[in-house]
């Protein structure tokens, strides 16, 4: 059970370094945003945009939801957040692999 558990885990950790991550902007009005707001934040909000980005740092997606239009100046600097954003959770990421793989003793 705890192998079955321990794969499981690292197949959605592969899946998700290989994939990219999302960052979530939450937006209120014009060029203000928050990038993964609390619920209680998103309840304030008028729209939110959902931007993936992979480990080599692209653009895998983008979606929004809620309100009106957004700038495309505001757009690109929420893609710019985003790929920074994600390129320190994958550091996170490649770290905690790392570690585990040294106390597994490369048994991963």
């Amino acid at each position: 059970m705890t192998l079955l558990i321990c794969a499981a885990y690292l197949n959605l950790i592969y899946f998700i370094y290989i994939k990219g991550f999302f960052v979530t902007f939450s937006t209120k009005v014009g060029r203000t945003y928050i990038v993964d707001a609390t619920e209680e934040e998103e309840s304030q909000m008028s729209s939110a945009v959902s931007i993936a980005v992979n480990s080599q740092g692209h653009v895998c997606g983008i979606t929004k939801r809620g309100g009106a239009g957004l700038d495309p100046s505001v757009l690109l600097d929420m893609i710019s957040v985003a790929r920074q954003v994600s390129k320190s959770l994958i550091s996170t990421v490649d770290a905690e692999i790392l570690a585990a793989e040294t106390r597994a003793g490369g048994d991963i």
